[in-house]
């Protein structure tokens, strides 16, 4: 029996190694690829992390007030700028998987097997953690995943979806961001997904009684539900959208620093003088140098460039692959990122904006390697990453327009 527990050992110590310093390294090489925010952002830039996993940020909400033109022998006069302190609690993401002991008994005589079935299984989950935090990333920390459509019966398994905000231009449909096994929370009653049958339709394990518009929130595995981080919808966002009317423990009905530049919520099509307009009024503020769209708007915008007589040719605005069309001759950049909630576009200064980060993506490992004995027929691996999406300096720079169609 010792001589089982010895040979397990090495043998899990081995795979650990695997995942440790070759499939871990990869996972941190595709987020560029999959997550623009974490390729465009700098880390803990302007923040102070504290002991208790928050941040701690000072930004800079008024002029200088010791700046005046006086007469020749006159007093001068002292002053300083204006600065508001905030701060911002970490939060925490993880993606797992399981591996049985009856599958390494399988092929405890061929470590290259597990090793293919652990690349296998590592390889979907660095390419999924990757777009569950740009998802994050776009969201404003409310954690609504989908809402119960108009129409849905109200008991049974089959359950019918709208998306979590309204479905401007049908870009983001309503059962993108879930999967088969998931568990869920709908207005407080707990239920799992057996599969995903289409983009409106999911199957339930058990029926649950619901009522059309409530939100769909994943859970832990306890059933509670889970706590995302804060993302660019709420952090470019503006008091009257009433997404996020408190910005880091600063009220923005009162600090005008805090909200976006330029809001405008018309419903209306995408047009240049309204994206113009927006964008000129960040620019006095700051570099608002990336605009956002979803497919239907940036096609749109294409397309407009054509009717204006304007070159629409893309290129690479960052080093991980992603591309632009130019915008105001070429001081900013349109991009495609198909999380972009639907109908809106999104003028982003990087320079206002930085990734908290408490613990950078890895595994977990306390000192007895990166698989973890769960139970006594199973290990666990853990990958996590714990910080947050933080806006640091003066937020009229950035602009947002929502409610647009193609």
């Amino acid at each position: 029996m010792a001589a089982l527990d010895s040979y397990l050992t090495t043998y899990i110590s081995d795979i650990g190694n695997v995942l440790q310093k070759v499939i871990a390294p990869t996972i941190v090489t595709v987020l560029p690829s999959k997550c623009i925010w974490y390729d465009m952002l700098k880390k803990n830039s302007g923040v102070q992390k504290l002991a208790n996993n928050t941040f701690y940020i000072t930004a800079r909400d008024g002029r200088h007030s010791g700046i005046a033109a006086v007469s020749e022998g006159a007093k001068l006069v002292s002053g300083k700028p204006k600065y508001s302190q905030m701060t911002i609690s970490a939060k925490y993401v993880f993606g797992t998987f399981e591996v049985t002991d009856q599958l390494l008994e399988a092929a405890k005589d061929s470590k290259g097997a597990i090793v293919n079935y652990m690349t296998e299984q590592t390889s979907a989950l660095r390419s999924d953690f990757a777009r569950e935090l740009n998802r994050m990333f776009w969201g404003y920390g409310g954690e609504v995943v989908a809402k119960v459509a108009a129409g849905d019966a109200t008991t049974g398994v089959t359950l019918t979806l709208a998306p979590a905000f309204t479905a401007v231009n049908s870009d983001i449909a309503a059962t993108k961001y879930l999967a088969a096994g998931m568990k869920l929370d709908i207005n407080g009653d707990a239920c799992q997904i057996v599969s995903v049958d289409s983009d409106t339709q999911v199957t339930l394990v058990a029926g649950i009684t619901r009522v059309a518009g409530e939100s769909v929130k994943k859970t832990d595995g306890d059933g509670t539900v889970v706590d995302e981080p804060m993302g660019a919808d709420g952090i470019i966002s503006n008091y009257a959208e009433g997404l996020v009317t408190t910005f880091q423990n600063v009220a923005r009905l009162t600090n005008t620093w805090a909200s976006c530049g330029y809001f405008d919520a018309t419903s209306e099509a995408l047009g240049l003088p309204k994206m113009e307009l927006a964008y000129v009024t960040a620019k006095e503020f700051g570099d608002p140098s990336v605009i956002f769209m979803n497919k239907t708007l940036w096609k749109k915008y294409g397309n407009l460039l054509e009717g204006y007589k304007r070159t629409a040719n893309l290129h690479e605005i960052l080093s991980g692959g992603w591309k632009g069309l130019d915008f105001m001759g070429g001081d900013a950049s349109v991009v495609l990122d198909y999380d972009t909630p639907d109908g809106k576009v999104v003028f982003v200064d990087p320079s206002t904006i930085t990734i908290g980060e408490m613990t950078p993506i890895s595994w977990i490992d306390r000192g007895d390697g990166v698989l973890r004995r769960v139970d006594y027929a199973s290990w666990q691996g853990v990958l996590r990453w714990y910080g947050n999406l933080i806006g640091k300096g003066n937020m009229r720079a950035n602009a947002k327009l929502t409610a647009k169609t193609g």
